[in-house]
C-alpha cells in the first residue's frame, strides 16, 4: 500500500497536480511545498532619486519584476540565491537576498555609446517610412 501511495504521489507531481495530496481510501497523505520568500526593497540612483522601471530578477530563474514609480519592488523568490538589479545606463548590481533591500545604482557612461531613435509618420498611411536618427554621446 505504501508503495502504491508513493508511486501515485510521484505521478501526481509529475503531472502538475497541486502541492497537497491525500489518498481518499487510506487517509495516508503528504504535503510537498517549495520554500519561498518575498524580497522587497527600493532602487535609487546616486542622487537618491527613485529608478522607475528597473529590472529586478532572481539569478538563474525566470522570476523577475520591475520597480514602480517610487523605485519600490516586491519579488517572490526561491528563498536562496542572489538578486540582480539592472537598468539601462547604470551598472548591474548583484546581491544576496534580504528582507528589505536598498539598492543604489551607479551610472555607467561607457555603456551608452550611441542611441538610435525611430520615428514613424502618421500623415499618409500608405507612405509610412521609418525615420532614423543616430545620436552620439560625448566622450
Amino acid at each position: 500500500m505504501k508503495k502504491q501511495c508513493v508511486l501515485l504521489a510521484a505521478l501526481a507531481l509529475a503531472c502538475g497536480a497541486p502541492a497537497g495530496f491525500t489518498s481518499m481510501d487510506s487517509g495516508v497523505g503528504f504535503v510537498a511545498m517549495a520554500q519561498t520568500s518575498t524580497v522587497t526593497g527600493t532602487v535609487t540612483d546616486a542622487n537618491g532619486e527613485p529608478v522607475i522601471g528597473a529590472s529586478v530578477q532572481e539569478v538563474g530563474t525566470t522570476r523577475g519584476t520591475a520597480t514602480d514609480v517610487n523605485g519600490r519592488f516586491s519579488l517572490k523568490t526561491s528563498g536562496k540565491g542572489k538578486i540582480q538589479v539592472s537598468y539601462i545606463g547604470y551598472k548591474t548590481v548583484t546581491l544576496n537576498q534580504g528582507a528589505n533591500l536598498n539598492v543604489v545604482l551607479e551610472e555607467d557612461n561607457a555603456l551608452l555609446d550611441e542611441v538610435v531613435l525611430t520615428r514613424h509618420s502618421r500623415r499618409v498611411p500608405s507612405r509610412t517610412w521609418p525615420r532614423l536618427c543616430r545620436v552620439q554621446c560625448p566622450a
